[in-house]
């Protein structure tokens, strides 16, 4: 077993794990130019669906006291952190405690032209899940 065939083993494997994962795909055209501080109600069309995601959400209390939680912003990033989805989502209950301190969703952002309704949302969300991790 020489050093080269080791070499050559490593990069196989690495290969496979790139391809698994997304990673490591130099076509420039579908490479996203998403960053940081991105809007909600947009999502990036030419963001690689990688093999791995990673979902994120807001919620906001509804009920007596806000006690119970709801779908207010759902995020969805791929293996390299570029955003595939991000929405605000409608509350199909009156909210009783946005938690704004801590989610950062006001009244407005929910009551805007970009909130979709959370039928919409799921429907959206299952569709980037499927075959993912």
């Amino acid at each position: 077993y020489s050093k080269a065939t080791a070499k050559s083993s490593r990069k196989r494997k690495r290969r496979q794990q790139e391809a698994a994962t997304g990673v490591g795909d130099t076509n420039s055209k579908r490479r996203s130019k998403a960053g940081g501080g991105t809007s909600a109600g947009k999502s990036r069309q030419n963001a690689i669906k990688t093999a791995v995601i990673a979902m994120d959400c807001e919620m906001v209390g509804v009920g007596k006291n806000g006690k119970r939680s709801m779908l207010a912003r759902c995020s969805i990033v791929n293996f390299r952190g570029e955003v595939l989805y991000d929405k605000y989502v409608e509350p199909m209950e009156r909210v009783t405690d946005y938690r704004t301190e801590v989610s950062g969703i006001t009244p407005e952002l929910l009551a805007g032209p970009d909130a979709v309704s959370f039928r919409q949302c799921q429907k959206e969300v299952a569709s980037l899940l499927e075959r993912r991790v």
